[in-house]
């Protein structure tokens, strides 16, 4: 059921990416959007764990 919520939510995004940029004239033929999928999840933390890299913070 997670994995529905977040198809749906990218696809809702996704959707709205597209439509600002053909607005602003960028040319997005239907041919490479086909190419992009819903199904990333990497911005998903279902769990709740962090990792903060603080050498890279400088810390």
């Amino acid at each position: 059921m997670l994995h529905n919520a977040v198809v749906t939510w990218n696809m809702t995004e996704i959707e709205g990416v597209v439509a600002r940029l053909r607005a602003d004239g960028h040319e997005l033929p239907d041919e490479v959007l086909s190419l992009t999928t819903p199904l990333l999840r990497k911005h998903i933390n279902p769990f709740g764990r962090y990792h903060f890299d603080l050498g890279r913070l400088g810390g």
